[in-house]
Protein backbone atom coordinates (compact mmCIF):
# COMPACT_ATOMS: atom_id res chain seq x y z
CA UNK A 1 0.00 0.00 0.00
CA UNK A 2 1.29 3.24 -0.84
CA UNK A 3 -0.47 6.81 -0.37
CA UNK A 4 -0.12 9.45 -3.05
CA UNK A 5 1.34 12.72 -1.26
CA UNK A 6 -1.06 15.79 -1.77
CA UNK A 7 1.06 18.18 0.10
CA UNK A 8 4.99 19.66 -1.01
CA UNK A 9 7.87 17.85 -0.45
CA UNK A 10 7.25 15.12 -3.81
CA UNK A 11 3.38 16.30 -4.14
CA UNK A 12 1.80 13.32 -6.61
CA UNK A 13 5.00 10.90 -5.75
CA UNK A 14 3.62 7.83 -3.72
CA UNK A 15 4.86 6.71 -0.49
CA UNK A 16 4.60 4.53 2.59
CA UNK A 17 2.14 5.92 4.52
CA UNK A 18 4.03 7.37 7.43
CA UNK A 19 5.44 10.26 9.29
CA UNK A 20 7.34 11.40 12.33
CA UNK A 21 7.48 10.09 15.40
CA UNK A 22 5.93 12.17 18.14
CA UNK A 23 7.07 13.00 21.74
CA UNK A 24 6.49 9.94 23.70
CA UNK A 25 5.24 8.09 21.29
CA UNK A 26 6.80 4.63 20.44
CA UNK A 27 7.47 3.57 16.74
CA UNK A 28 4.43 1.17 16.80
CA UNK A 29 1.87 3.85 17.64
CA UNK A 30 3.00 6.37 15.82
CA UNK A 31 2.63 3.86 12.31
CA UNK A 32 -0.71 2.97 13.69
CA UNK A 33 -1.48 6.54 13.82
CA UNK A 34 -0.27 7.25 10.84
CA UNK A 35 -1.86 4.60 9.01
CA UNK A 36 -5.00 5.97 10.54
CA UNK A 37 -4.38 9.31 9.33
CA UNK A 38 -3.17 8.60 6.42
CA UNK A 39 -5.90 5.71 5.48
CA UNK A 40 -8.50 5.41 7.64
CA UNK A 41 -7.50 1.90 8.58
CA UNK A 42 -6.98 0.66 12.29
CA UNK A 43 -4.60 -1.82 12.63
CA UNK A 44 -4.79 -4.46 15.76
CA UNK A 45 -1.64 -5.44 15.84
CA UNK A 46 2.08 -4.82 13.83
CA UNK A 47 4.77 -6.79 13.12
CA UNK A 48 8.17 -5.35 12.63
CA UNK A 49 9.31 -6.21 8.77
CA UNK A 50 12.21 -4.03 8.47
CA UNK A 51 14.23 -0.81 9.35
CA UNK A 52 16.31 1.50 6.51
CA UNK A 53 18.65 4.23 7.43
CA UNK A 54 17.69 6.57 4.68
CA UNK A 55 21.03 8.24 4.11
CA UNK A 56 21.12 11.16 1.84
CA UNK A 57 23.85 9.35 -0.54
CA UNK A 58 26.51 10.13 2.22
CA UNK A 59 25.90 13.57 3.04
CA UNK A 60 26.19 14.64 6.60
CA UNK A 61 22.62 16.23 7.38
CA UNK A 62 21.44 17.74 10.53
CA UNK A 63 18.89 14.88 11.11
CA UNK A 64 18.82 11.15 11.14
CA UNK A 65 15.85 9.59 8.68
CA UNK A 66 14.78 5.70 9.41
CA UNK A 67 12.18 4.15 7.44
CA UNK A 68 10.64 1.49 9.58
CA UNK A 69 8.16 -0.66 7.87
CA UNK A 70 5.31 -2.88 9.34
CA UNK A 71 3.04 -5.55 8.75
CA UNK A 72 -0.64 -4.99 9.86
CA UNK A 73 -3.01 -7.49 11.03
CA UNK A 74 -6.61 -7.28 12.19
CA UNK A 75 -7.04 -4.21 9.86
CA UNK A 76 -10.44 -2.27 9.80
CA UNK A 77 -12.37 0.43 8.67
CA UNK A 78 -12.28 1.45 5.07
CA UNK A 79 -9.61 3.63 3.57
CA UNK A 80 -9.88 6.77 2.16
CA UNK A 81 -7.01 9.39 1.75
CA UNK A 82 -6.40 11.43 4.30
CA UNK A 83 -4.67 14.14 5.87
CA UNK A 84 -1.45 14.80 3.72
CA UNK A 85 -2.39 11.95 1.36
CA UNK A 86 -4.40 12.31 -1.78
CA UNK A 87 -5.36 9.09 -3.05
CA UNK A 88 -4.64 5.50 -1.92
CA UNK A 89 -2.57 2.75 -4.03
CA UNK A 90 -1.77 -1.06 -3.64
CA UNK A 91 0.54 -1.89 -5.93
CA UNK A 92 3.52 -4.22 -6.54
CA UNK A 93 7.42 -4.07 -6.58
CA UNK A 94 7.11 -4.49 -10.47
CA UNK A 95 4.27 -2.05 -10.92
CA UNK A 96 6.37 0.31 -8.45
CA UNK A 97 9.11 0.85 -10.69
CA UNK A 98 7.38 2.67 -13.25
CA UNK A 99 5.29 4.72 -10.83
CA UNK A 100 6.07 8.44 -9.25
CA UNK A 101 8.44 6.79 -6.43
CA UNK A 102 11.85 7.99 -5.33
CA UNK A 103 14.87 5.13 -5.74
CA UNK A 104 14.76 4.93 -1.96
CA UNK A 105 11.06 3.82 -1.73
CA UNK A 106 11.39 1.27 -4.72
CA UNK A 107 14.94 0.25 -2.48
CA UNK A 108 13.12 -0.55 0.68
CA UNK A 109 9.51 -2.24 -1.25
CA UNK A 110 12.25 -4.81 -2.72
CA UNK A 111 13.71 -5.27 1.24
CA UNK A 112 10.52 -5.66 2.45
CA UNK A 113 9.65 -7.90 -0.36
CA UNK A 114 12.87 -9.75 0.28
CA UNK A 115 12.37 -9.97 3.98
CA UNK A 116 9.01 -11.39 3.85
CA UNK A 117 10.34 -14.34 0.68
CA UNK A 118 12.35 -14.98 3.63
CA UNK A 119 10.07 -15.03 6.26
CA UNK A 120 7.93 -17.67 4.31
CA UNK A 121 10.31 -19.93 2.92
Amino acid sequence: MLVERGKEPWKGWLAFPGGSIEAGETPEAAAVRELKEETALDAGSLSHVITVDLALEGKAYEKSYFLSVYRAFDVSGIEQAGDDAAAIHWLTVEEMASASVTDSTLDVARSVAEAEDNRTS
